[in-house]
């Protein structure tokens, strides 16, 4: 616990440090009339944070039903995945409660056995962990706050983070560092698409954290789960303001 703390960026810190604060406000006696105009304030931005989110996963349906026409089911390397049409090098998790992954038919022809399986084990994290939702979710945050150095810094670093955490999985499970990171070298990324998880996404600083982890310098990045920021931001100040208000 305290090493994970210790490497937490300082985004994360101040966020803790601003939760906390508000925490003893709620229930201290900072807790006055004027606490209350914030709610109004969290529940506009969490409401504007969601229909983002939704217009995205709306979007994102809309290209999974244009992909089944271009892509066939097929199980490699024991992973079940859909083969694009495609001679690029391109591979990818889309969708939202129940992601599929894709590869494309030149990832599977030009990358070599090694290579394809750290692909598929990397964007099979993604599918089981629904990397590209949570991912939308923070991408549709920096949307409202990234503008703000420090936050805008928190959200790509907890993106690089679902990356890493997807090699890491990888690793675990049969791929070999090198595979990944030459496979990295030959992806163009996944085609445009609303939200996914595209196995290219920070390709260099990935390569970057997959040398220093055959060298045991690579710590992975200690994140908050940013996805999740919008609704705690919004729904746990009124729970602990009408926690203190019906005690009192």
């Amino acid at each position: 616990m305290v090493d994970w703390l210790r490497r937490l960026g300082r985004a994360e810190r101040v966020m803790l440090g601003l939760s906390l604060a508000w925490a003893a406000a709620c229930v201290g006696p900072g807790h006055v009339w004027f606490v209350h105009l914030f709610h109004p304030v969290a529940l506009g931005a969490g409401f504007t944070w969601a229909a983002i989110l939704g217009y995205r996963v709306v979007q994102a349906a809309r290209a999974e039903h244009a992909l089944e026409g271009l892509s066939r089911p097929a199980t490699v390397h024991g992973i079940a995945c859909r083969v694009l049409r495609s001679g690029e090098n391109a591979s990818f998790a889309l969708g939202g409660i129940r992601p599929q992954v894709y590869v494309a038919q030149g990832t599977l022809d030009n990358l070599d056995s090694d290579e394809v399986a750290a692909v598929l084990l990397h964007e099979e994290h993604h599918r089981r962990t629904m990397a590209p939702l949570r991912a939308a979710a923070v991408e549709s945050l920096l949307m409202l706050v990234g503008w703000i150095p420090f936050l805008r810094a928190a959200g790509l670093r907890r993106l690089f983070g679902l990356e890493i955490a997807a090699d890491r999985w990888a690793l675990q499970h049969g791929a070999r560092a090198p595979a990944i990171a030459a496979a990295l070298l030959k992806e163009t990324g996944g085609p445009s698409q609303p939200f996914g998880a595209a196995f290219a996404g920070a390709a260099d600083a990935r390569v970057h954290w997959l040398t220093a982890s055959a060298e045991g310098r690579g710590a992975a990045p200690s994140t908050l789960p940013w996805e999740w920021a919008p609704i705690v931001f919004t729904l746990v100040p009124l729970a602990v303001c009408l926690a203190v208000m019906s005690l009192g």
